[in-house]
């Protein structure tokens, strides 16, 4: 039994396969051109090396690139998938640019959290790794990266922003650190003022206290010597009326004696009936002569007894 050509082979597979061939074809000889217009003579040699994974390669950067879609994709991931494939050399050196910056943006991050320090010598090494890659623009274009590329430039400005207003917010708490020593200083002269003051004051006040200690002991002094000038003349005033007393009590008895002696002469001038008479009369009222003392009397009794003999 015979079979048709059409029954053994499936002419519509055929032409998919060659379809499929021709793409393949295609691309591999785009490949090929595109190794010989970066790398020259050397193309041909790359391509032999790599042409076996460039449709790989291609399909994995896409998924790169879909990964990143995500905010939290880490940068490491593009050394991670492009480490697969065989890379010159020179492009070796950006792929590591996205690790390192990757790294010391975790270092950065850590001693955030830890010591609640925002680190900006950290933050910048990271950035000049960003910098980096924003200006790496034929890597970039040469892999298709270029949506990459503007993330990481869009994060760079973020972080350069960040920056900023760290150091506006240090700026500005260094003014205000500033400001708050300028205050303390001025508070420390204004208190170091009023402690001159004050003992300036104090030392016043001491002074004061002494002067009317000094002007107290004066008035106690002038208050003695006036109380002791008082009792000096006092006792002079007593000594002179004692001298005075003395004086008259002695006139008085001189002349107390004058009068009895006078009156003694005139007794015995005197008749006896009226001397008689004399005493009587004292007598009989019970008085005396104010010049005769009582004592007087019997020298009367006895110039009478004189007398009558």
């Amino acid at each position: 039994m015979r079979v048709s050509v059409s029954e053994k082979f499936d002419i519509g597979k055929v032409k998919t396969e060659l379809s499929n061939f021709g793409k393949l074809s295609q691309r591999k000889f785009a490949y090929l051109v595109e190794c010989i217009n970066r790398f020259g003579a050397k193309g041909t040699f790359w391509w032999l090396k790599t042409n076996g994974q460039n449709d790989d390669l291609l399909e994995s950067i896409q998924d790169l690139l879909t990964s990143f879609e995500d905010p939290s994709t880490p940068l490491n991931l593009v050394q991670q998938v492009l480490d697969n494939y065989k890379l010159p050399e020179e492009d070796l050196g950006y792929v590591l640019w996205y690790s390192d910056a990757h790294n010391k943006l975790l270092n950065f991050q850590a001693v955030l959290e830890k010591k609640d320090k925002f680190d900006v010598s950290l933050l910048q090494s990271a950035m000049n790794e960003l910098k980096y890659i924003g200006q790496a623009h034929e890597f970039h274009q040469y892999y298709g990266l270029e949506t990459l590329q503007k993330k990481v430039r869009d994060m760079y400005q973020e972080l350069q922003e960040s920056i900023s207003k760290n150091q506006a917010l240090n700026y500005e708490k260094i003014e205000s650190e500033k400001r708050q020593t300028e205050l303390s200083l001025k508070q420390g002269e204004l208190d170091k003022l009023k402690a001159k003051a004050k003992i300036k004051t104090m030392e016043a006040v001491k002074i004061k206290e002494k002067r009317m200690a000094i002007m107290e002991n004066k008035k106690r002094k002038m208050a003695e010597i006036e109380l002791a000038e008082l009792e000096i003349r006092k006792q002079n005033e007593k000594s002179e009326f004692d001298a005075k007393e003395a004086e008259a009590k002695r006139q008085a008895s001189l002349q107390e004696s004058y009068r009895d002696l006078e009156i003694t002469e005139k007794i015995k001038e005197m008749p006896l009936e009226d001397l008689v008479r004399l005493v009587n009369t004292q007598i009989t009222n019970k008085k005396i002569l104010t010049f005769i003392q009582l004592a007087q009397l019997d020298k009367l009794k006895e110039a009478i007894e004189a007398k009558k003999a």
